[in-house]
């Protein structure tokens, strides 16, 4: 009896399992499923990739490589304008994990990273954390946060997931210490968001080459006005990505970024 029920329920899920895919193919196309399994493989056991024939200056590199960690975990050319990934994967990853499929989303949310939201979340979030057990009433009586429930409640759920990686991302070596996590912030992960979706955006053709230009030095200066090396911001960029995943991985793409010969991390001068 167990058993017939344990292999019912195993249907069961077996036949959701394939209704939602099969209403997502119909929803996407084809492309979606191969999309999101490429999707879920990218991680740190990637190749370093770059195109051969780029003749860009490192002047020019400087400005386009801010968002390289994000280039790098799904797979794109590190030396290139554009991100270098798939089409059809690029498209999926604009609507799947930042919510663009057209031009006035993908607006809406390039003049939101550019105001550098989640350092405003995190700079709330890790004063909680060091509040210990008190630190949630403290950002739910805070008098700055008191006209924003959305904010107060998202800064909680970043004090949250600080807790929860804490531990982790010491390990990966990101951070040495609570004191070095706050000096870090993750205004380098907004940067890096501002950077590579503003290019995956123009490639898509939901904004134009000047309108990127745009994003691209508006993402230079938020991290060369908090940061003096390519260390100091490639940490920061890990501690946000760490902050929603796995920080071994996304901490081991960081030193491949700054180390390998051919990622322009390791070869251009911070200034």
């Amino acid at each position: 009896m167990i058993e017939q029920t344990t292999i019912s329920i195993a249907a069961l899920i077996a036949t959701i399992i394939t209704v939602w895919a099969l209403l997502k193919i119909k929803k996407h196309g084809l492309a979606y499923i191969s999309c999101r399994k490429n999707h879920m493989a990218h991680g740190c056991c990637h190749d370093l990739r770059i195109d051969e024939t780029s003749t860009y200056s490192e002047e020019e590199l400087s400005l386009y490589s801010i968002g390289n960690l994000h280039v790098g975990k799904f797979g794109g050319t590190l030396n290139t304008l554009g991100t270098g990934i798939d089409a059809a994967e690029r498209t999926c990853m604009l609507q799947q994990d930042f919510g663009i499929d057209n031009r006035d989303r993908a607006i809406k949310k390039l003049k939101w990273l550019s105001t550098a939201p989640s350092q405003l979340t995190f700079h709330f979030a890790y004063e909680a954390y060091l509040k210990g057990k008190e630190g949630e009433n403290w950002l739910r009586n805070s008098k700055e946060l008191a006209d924003s429930k959305e904010l107060c409640d998202e800064c909680i759920m970043q004090m949250k997931k600080l807790k929860r990686q804490y531990k982790e991302i010491m390990n990966a070596g990101i951070a040495d210490s609570e004191y070095e996590l706050g000096l870090l912030g993750v205004i380098a992960w907004d940067a890096g968001q501002l950077n590579f979706i503003s290019r995956a955006c123009m490639e898509q053709g939901y904004i134009n080459e000047d309108e990127c230009m745009i994003c691209l030095d508006a993402a230079y200066k938020m991290s060369h006005e908090a940061f003096s090396n390519w260390k100091d911001f490639a940490h920061s960029y890990a501690l946000g990505f760490a902050l929603y995943g796995d920080a071994t991985c996304i901490a081991y793409m960081a030193e491949q970024l700054l180390n390998a010969k051919q990622s322009p991390w390791s070869y251009i001068k911070w200034e």
